[in-house]
């Protein structure tokens, strides 16, 4: 478990399907879009493999949500049992 705060509220989160930093985000899928989570505490630079700017994304946690875990690099800290 970890815990989630901000000034306003502490909040005990089982996994990364229940935190509050967890988005919807679209990507480019061939042809047509789609809908993923993605983690916005998290940012990853890289390069856009179509124009070559460097673009900021969010990394997906739907592995993470599958197994009702939290990604390795997860910004919240730990509860401590």
């Amino acid at each position: 478990m970890k815990i989630y705060k901000n000034p306003i509220l502490n909040l005990i989160v089982q996994s990364c399907r229940d935190c509050p930093n967890r988005i919807s985000q679209r990507y480019k899928n061939g042809n047509k879009y789609s809908t993923g989570w993605a983690c916005k505490a998290i940012t990853m630079k890289h390069k856009n493999p179509v124009s070559g700017i460097e673009i900021s994304a969010h990394p997906s946690v739907r592995d993470a949500m599958m197994m009702d875990g939290f990604r390795e690099d997860c910004p919240l800290e730990d509860k401590g049992e």
